[in-house]
């Protein structure tokens, strides 16, 4: 089993993006900000290939990247992605994944009714992802050091007319040693404001719901105790986002499961014993 996985950090606000062809008022600058604004995003003029397409100028050719992908994004089933990695722009020598799936299959056939709307495809359903923020994030599984990436997207029967998409990231993974502690949890906080009138009326604004994710790192190293994790606080506070892979073998659940969060707030690193140190993480999604 894969042991929970973190991105801390994304190189992609440093980087320079071009190509492809994006709406004016939604340009592909919305993709680098730090902290991200989700509501703002990047939205293609139209739906050709040439449109959807993003070169990443990362600035140094030895720059370390495992897993890239987005947060927010429109696209459909039968969206495709392509990434690459090169030592020239749009260059393909050093990593390309070929086209995916933006939506893999993640159903055998005897999982599925003959009449299920997904049974020859094996995705998820509509009714299975909605009301989940819509994520894609690759996993290369060993660190890529290349200065030019690139992500292209074919989606040209999509509804909406276009793509659009809201925050990039590219980084490495720290995954500890051992994995999360047993009794980690997972729940829906609800956001959504209520108040009574003198007349006993019951009055509700409705907010969004945010994940909230409680868990414990227990038998960390002091390396990984005072390495990753304390930098993380350090540098990240409660202001940062980064991107957590509760379960990266959970492929049905993943989008239930995956979510751009920060720190809520920062917990102790524990020494549990000789050299063996934990610490509790209360993480809330970035909405």
């Amino acid at each position: 089993m894969t042991n929970i996985q973190f991105q801390f950090y994304s190189k992609a606000p440093a980087a320079t993006l071009s190509g492809g062809a994006w709406q004016a008022g939604a340009p592909l600058a919305n993709l680098l900000l730090d902290p991200p604004l989700l509501s703002l995003r990047a939205r293609s003029s139209n739906l050709l290939l040439a449109s959807t397409k993003i070169n990443i100028d990362l600035g140094v050719s030895n720059t370390p990247v495992r897993m890239i992908g987005v947060a927010r994004h429109n696209l459909t089933r039968d969206a495709l992605v392509r990434i690459t990695a090169g030592t020239t722009p749009g260059g393909t020598d050093l990593y390309s994944t070929g086209w995916i799936p933006v939506w893999p299959a993640v159903y055998l056939p005897e999982d599925l009714e003959w009449e299920d709307d997904n049974f020859w495809s094996g995705q998820l359903s509509d009714e299975e992802v909605v009301g989940y923020p819509s994520h894609g994030m690759h996993d290369a599984l060993v660190n890529i050091r290349a200065r030019y990436w690139a992500i292209e997207i074919t989606d040209t029967a999509n509804p909406d007319g276009y793509v659009e998409l809201a925050h990039l990231r590219l980084g490495t993974v720290w995954s500890p040693e051992r994995n999360l502690a047993p009794g980690a949890q997972l729940v829906w906080e609800d956001r959504s404001v209520s108040a009574t009138s003198l007349g006993g009326v019951l009055y509700s604004e409705t907010r969004p719901p945010a994940r909230v994710l409680r868990l414990a790192l227990k038998g960390i190293t002091r390396v990984e105790a005072f390495g990753a994790l304390l930098d993380a606080q350090r540098l990240l506070g409660t202001h940062t986002p980064f991107w957590v892979v509760p379960s990266p073998d959970d492929t049905a659940r993943r989008f239930k499961r995956d979510c751009l969060v920060r720190f809520r707030k920062l917990d102790p690193i524990t020494q549990a014993f000789h050299n063996v140190h934990e610490s509790v993480l209360e993480l809330e999604e970035w909405l």
